[in-house]
């Protein structure tokens, strides 16, 4: 009888620790379908990608057509990055760094405002930031073809 209490618990721990550690990897990985979702929501707006070179100069300045912004989507759902939680300040190695940013209208109580909707950015091909989504913490993006993504998105006509 004790022995079978025994494994009726050890089972029970088993299964908790495997809940737990699906529940902080499925916090931890970010799938890049919540950033594409919420990019969805501003389909009417106007989407710029400012790139920057080395320095912090700007070397180009694109308003996306359909097909680009189609790309972005489709670059965004194939993406995965890792939340860094403690990380305020990153370095990469390339420093050309992608902004993107949806400007519109929208209101507020006081009335109509027009400015930013949305804006992320990302720095090297390493790391990205998106304003009012992760806490403001950098996200890790796995894989090396964000940089060409983006290049191919700013190629399309």
């Amino acid at each position: 009888m004790r022995n079978k209490y025994r494994n009726t618990i050890n089972t029970l721990i088993v299964f908790v620790i495997i809940f737990g550690v699906m529940l902080i990897s499925g916090y931890f990985i970010v799938s890049g379908n919540e950033i594409a979702d919420r990019l969805m929501k501003y389909n009417d707006m106007e989407w710029v990608i400012t790139k920057y070179e080395h320095a912090g100069v700007v070397e180009s300045e694109t308003v996306l057509n359909d097909v680009q912004r189609s790309e972005l989507i489709a670059l965004l759902r194939g993406m995965k990055a890792r939340r860094m939680l403690f990380a305020q300040t990153v370095y990469s190695n390339n420093m050309t760094r992608y902004e993107v940013q949806v400007h519109g209208t929208y209101l507020e109580s006081y009335g109509y405002v027009t400015g930013v909707l949305m804006h992320f950015s990302s720095v090297g091909g390493d790391y990205m930031f998106v304003s009012e989504m992760f806490n403001d913490k950098p996200l890790k993006i796995y894989g090396d073809k964000w940089n060409d993504g983006m290049e191919a998105v700013l190629n399309k006509s």
